[in-house]
């Protein structure tokens, strides 16, 4: 099984992150490789989403409960595969507001994930330590867009 771990303070909202981080419906349009994404099954605290990757000729659906919680200085999205390819797939999105600042907020996130299949475990880890390096970038690029779109529109 890999786990990655990733911390970064960013110049954004807890409010922010938290929304772009479960806003599941709309991975296709910024993630590397997610060919479609939707979300179902929605609950105060929780859904389901199912995300189709791909990465060359190779096209997986697979599915995740998602959980999350905020309060005012503190947020978190965790989300486990329930099918697909995966052994084993978990994330954990952790947000803290930094200080007295509402718009600075530090991101850990834990991705661990495993194969069911030796020959998917060979051919995807490359892409998924790959991968899992740029989806940081691309959330990161995503804040600066909303907050781009956001300030464009006041």
């Amino acid at each position: 099984m890999a786990e990655y771990n990733f911390n970064k303070v960013l110049p954004y909202s807890l409010e922010l992150l938290f929304n772009m981080i479960k806003d599941v419906d709309h991975y296709h349009e910024f993630l590397p490789g997610v060919d479609h994404s939707e979300t179902y099954d929605h609950a105060e605290s929780h859904f389901t989403g199912r995300l189709t990757v791909a990465y060359k000729a190779l096209k997986q659906t697979y599915q995740s409960r998602v959980i999350f919680k905020k309060n005012e200085h503190y947020a978190y999205v965790r989300s486990t595969a329930i099918d697909g390819p995966f052994h084993h797939l978990k994330s954990s999105w952790d947000l803290n507001s930094i200080g007295d600042d509402s718009n600075t907020c530090e991101v850990n996130l834990t991705l661990s994930f495993d194969f069911n299949s030796m020959i998917m475990k060979q051919l995807l880890t490359p892409y998924l330590e790959k991968g899992a390096h740029s989806m940081i970038d691309a959330f990161e690029q995503r804040a600066h867009d909303l907050t781009q779109r956001t300030q464009q529109c006041i």
